[in-house]
């Protein structure tokens, strides 16, 4: 979603870019779909090699994926270009796709088969809430460096502070993801 507000920040604050607004977005959201793609393709059998071969926790892999994650935002809160966004929109993309390729066999793991589905469905609209918070986080910032047209020209200082913060934000998840596969370790649990 933020991605389209980012690229319009970037073309408006740098004159000489050599694409529109629409080609950037394009090539964003493109990028984000390939990554998020890849990242699905991969996760399952990394996370099966985790599980099989290393009898390791699946949760490994969503916690690799959310250390790429805050990457990710670590990045989009200090690259100030189009084109360096693009790694960002990259990463990003990769890391929501290997949390989704995976995170359904840590929910089996954990809980089994039966009554997949419900626990499934409640655990993935459950994120709606973090999404409409982060979302109204941005646009706070991003409306805070608007021109009277609405439009901020300031590049990345249009959005850096929302990024600061789910860069904080995936690192205590992360911090979070160690401490259950600790706990889950001692407890002997699958996960």
């Amino acid at each position: 979603y933020s991605v389209g507000f980012i690229v319009v920040a970037q073309v408006n604050s740098t004159p000489n870019n050599k694409l529109t607004v629409g080609q950037s977005q394009a090539l964003q959201v493109s990028t984000i779909a390939i990554a998020s793609f890849l990242g699905r393709l991969t996760s399952g059998p990394i996370s099966d090699v985790f599980r099989r071969k290393f009898h390791a926790q699946r949760i490994w892999c969503i916690f690799f994926a959310s250390s790429l994650m805050g990457l990710g935002q670590h990045l989009t809160s200090i690259f100030d270009s189009v084109e360096q966004i693009t790694l960002c929109s990259f990463i990003t993309g990769f890391a929501f796709g290997f949390v989704f390729g995976t995170f359904p066999a840590v929910v089996a793991d954990r809980f089994g088969t039966e009554g997949f589905s419900t626990i499934w469905g409640l655990m993935t609209t459950g994120g709606i809430i973090t999404v409409s918070q982060l979302t109204k986080l941005f646009g706070y910032y991003l409306g805070k460096h608007t021109d009277e047209d609405g439009v901020c020209r300031a590049g990345l200082e249009c959005y850096r502070e929302a990024f600061v913060f789910t860069k904080w934000a995936t690192l205590f998840i992360s911090a979070l993801l160690l401490l259950t596969i600790y706990i889950n370790h001692r407890l002997g649990t699958k996960g």
